[in-house]
Protein backbone atom coordinates (compact mmCIF):
# COMPACT_ATOMS: atom_id res chain seq x y z
CA UNK A 1 0.00 0.00 0.00
CA UNK A 2 1.55 3.24 -1.12
CA UNK A 3 0.00 6.19 0.69
CA UNK A 4 1.47 9.52 1.67
CA UNK A 5 -0.18 12.35 3.56
CA UNK A 6 1.29 15.83 3.37
CA UNK A 7 0.35 18.56 5.82
CA UNK A 8 1.46 21.90 4.45
CA UNK A 9 0.06 25.30 3.50
CA UNK A 10 2.16 25.72 0.36
CA UNK A 11 0.66 25.92 -3.12
CA UNK A 12 -0.75 22.61 -4.40
CA UNK A 13 1.38 22.49 -7.57
CA UNK A 14 4.51 23.40 -5.62
CA UNK A 15 3.87 20.56 -3.17
CA UNK A 16 3.25 18.09 -5.98
CA UNK A 17 6.58 18.99 -7.57
CA UNK A 18 8.41 18.86 -4.24
CA UNK A 19 7.01 15.46 -3.22
CA UNK A 20 7.05 13.80 -6.66
CA UNK A 21 10.19 11.72 -5.89
CA UNK A 22 8.41 10.19 -2.88
CA UNK A 23 4.89 9.75 -4.26
CA UNK A 24 5.57 7.63 -7.33
CA UNK A 25 2.01 6.49 -7.88
CA UNK A 26 0.20 9.74 -7.03
CA UNK A 27 -1.30 8.09 -3.96
CA UNK A 28 -1.13 11.05 -1.67
CA UNK A 29 -3.40 13.47 0.12
CA UNK A 30 -2.53 17.07 0.82
CA UNK A 31 -4.03 18.70 3.90
CA UNK A 32 -3.74 22.31 5.02
CA UNK A 33 -4.05 21.49 8.74
CA UNK A 34 -3.30 18.59 11.04
CA UNK A 35 -7.02 18.40 11.87
CA UNK A 36 -7.76 17.23 8.30
CA UNK A 37 -5.21 14.38 8.33
CA UNK A 38 -5.79 10.70 8.94
CA UNK A 39 -3.37 10.85 11.86
CA UNK A 40 -5.68 13.31 13.61
CA UNK A 41 -8.74 11.13 13.02
CA UNK A 42 -7.13 7.74 13.69
CA UNK A 43 -4.15 8.46 15.97
CA UNK A 44 -3.40 4.91 17.12
CA UNK A 45 -4.52 2.92 14.09
CA UNK A 46 -3.95 5.09 11.05
CA UNK A 47 -2.64 2.25 8.85
CA UNK A 48 -5.45 -0.07 9.90
CA UNK A 49 -8.09 2.58 9.16
CA UNK A 50 -6.66 3.31 5.70
CA UNK A 51 -6.38 -0.40 4.88
CA UNK A 52 -9.93 -1.18 6.04
CA UNK A 53 -11.44 1.67 4.05
CA UNK A 54 -9.21 1.23 0.99
CA UNK A 55 -9.05 -2.55 0.59
CA UNK A 56 -12.07 -3.91 2.43
CA UNK A 57 -14.52 -1.05 1.98
CA UNK A 58 -15.19 -0.89 5.72
CA UNK A 59 -16.09 2.43 7.27
CA UNK A 60 -13.90 3.18 10.28
CA UNK A 61 -15.28 5.63 12.82
CA UNK A 62 -13.16 8.73 13.30
CA UNK A 63 -12.20 10.08 16.68
CA UNK A 64 -13.90 13.42 17.24
CA UNK A 65 -11.54 15.56 19.27
CA UNK A 66 -13.72 18.64 19.33
CA UNK A 67 -12.34 22.14 18.83
CA UNK A 68 -9.69 21.00 16.35
CA UNK A 69 -6.06 21.28 17.43
CA UNK A 70 -6.93 22.79 20.82
CA UNK A 71 -9.19 19.83 21.57
CA UNK A 72 -6.47 17.41 20.50
CA UNK A 73 -3.93 19.10 22.77
CA UNK A 74 -6.39 19.03 25.68
CA UNK A 75 -6.90 15.28 25.20
CA UNK A 76 -3.15 14.67 25.17
CA UNK A 77 -2.71 16.62 28.41
CA UNK A 78 -5.54 14.64 30.02
CA UNK A 79 -4.04 11.34 28.87
CA UNK A 80 -0.60 12.30 30.16
CA UNK A 81 -2.06 13.20 33.55
CA UNK A 82 -3.92 9.89 33.64
CA UNK A 83 -0.74 7.94 32.90
CA UNK A 84 1.38 9.64 35.58
CA UNK A 85 2.08 7.33 38.52
CA UNK A 86 0.71 8.41 41.87
CA UNK A 87 3.32 9.68 44.31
Amino acid sequence: MHRLEIIDVADFDELCDKWEPYAHFKHYNIHRTFDESSLAHYPRRTCEALANSGFEGKLVERIQWGNGWAGFQRCIVELAAFEEPEQ
